[in-house]
């Protein structure tokens, strides 16, 4: 489980922070370059592709990271499609989405964490 996490966070922990790179560093609702959100489309496609080929051992945090996936996906098409169409209030909504993602996220990675530490040191090798 040990060698799952630290290889996940090769391709989890890039994609919040371009996620949140892209929202919170960018003029978003105004029509502008689309490699940012790229990069988050990009960055997710490969987590979900290596999360695919690598599922989770913890059933309860590989559904976690389902979820987690799917909001990150919603996020950056939003960002992609309505970009020059969002109000202040569609931003705002999804600034606190994203925020609810990269908690869940974190909370998720923490909880895996939290578990590894509570194993035999002898399983945690993998």
């Amino acid at each position: 489980m040990r060698s799952w996490l630290e290889e996940s966070k090769r391709f989890i922990l890039p994609l919040a922070d371009a996620a949140n790179g892209e929202f919170h560093g960018a003029d978003v609702g105004r029509q502008g370059d689309d490699a940012p959100t790229d990069d988050v489309s990009s960055r997710l496609g490969s987590m979900q592709q290596w999360i695919t080929a690598n599922p989770c051992p913890d059933l309860t945090v590989r559904a976690e990271l389902e979820v987690v996936a799917g909001r990150y996906g919603f996020l950056a098409l939003a960002l992609e499609t309505s970009n020059e169409a969002l109000g202040k209030s569609e931003v705002l909504a999804l600034g606190d989405h994203l925020d609810a993602t990269d908690l869940r996220l974190r909370a998720a990675m923490v909880q895996v964490e939290r578990g590894l530490h509570r194993e035999d040191p002898d399983d945690a090798r993998d």
